[in-house]
């Protein structure tokens, strides 16, 4: 190999690590929790701001993550929440029917941040974000005993399982060099009709979803 190509060569390969390398510099891990209400939208809670507000219940959550770019991060949540909702407060209280139902999930997902955030970022103090993701979610409803049900409607109490698709839209703020706040609305969509204890048969009606906010902390690891 002559002169020429090998410098050639050596510029490619310079060309290629570098970026690599300052890319590289940019990751960093971060770990957190979050805390705030959730709620519960189907045969029961269809409308209201006011139901809605009263139905709200804990949820809470960890989560890992890992940033491979200021504007893009992957991460997994492991959640617990619990909904409730009753007829009594959505105009239906002849009815009777009620929502009480525990609720556990681990959710991978990735978030796209808006403006560059993160590591060597320190003059930038927040920033909105989208998050996307999904994974499994545990269900355990319990029925009211007094209710009537009709010949149309399948009970299903007990411990189940199913999957959710997740999207939020959200803002980090920064509260020091490594750590930040987050404020995180979010809405879940399931593959499942029964989260109430009970569905209808044949299935008349969509497959369940849930929502909520929840406000956070997390740490950066640099």
């Amino acid at each position: 190999m002559n002169l020429s190509l090998k410098k050639i060569f050596i510029c490619l390969a310079l060309s290629i690590a570098m970026p690599a390398v300052a890319q590289r510099q940019l990751n960093y891990t971060d770990f957190g929790f979050a805390v705030g209400g959730m709620i519960h939208t189907g045969e029961i809670s269809n409308g209201g701001v006011g139901p809605y507000i009263v139905d709200t219940r804990l949820q809470a959550k960890l989560n890992l993550k890992r940033t491979l770019a200021s504007w893009f991060t992957l991460g997994i949540e492991a959640g617990y929440g619990y909904l409730s909702a009753k007829d009594e407060n959505h105009l239906q209280a002849d009815r009777g029917y009620s929502v009480s139902t525990h609720l556990i999930q681990v959710n991978p997902f990735m978030e796209l941040n808006f403006m560059k955030f993160g590591k060597y970022r320190r003059d930038q103090r927040w920033t909105p974000y989208l998050k996307l993701g999904g994974g499994i979610v545990f269900y355990n409803p319990e029925l009211n005993e007094d209710a009537v049900y009709t010949s149309k409607i399948e009970l299903r109490p007990n411990a189940y399982s199913g999957f959710n698709f997740l999207i939020a839209f959200g803002a980090k703020i920064r509260t020091s060099y490594n750590s930040y706040l987050t404020l995180e609305p979010i809405i879940h969509f399931t593959n499942f009709d029964d989260i109430e204890g009970w569905r209808y048969d044949p299935n008349l009606t969509n497959n369940d979803v849930y929502g909520g906010f929840t406000i956070g902390y997390n740490y950066m690891i640099f």
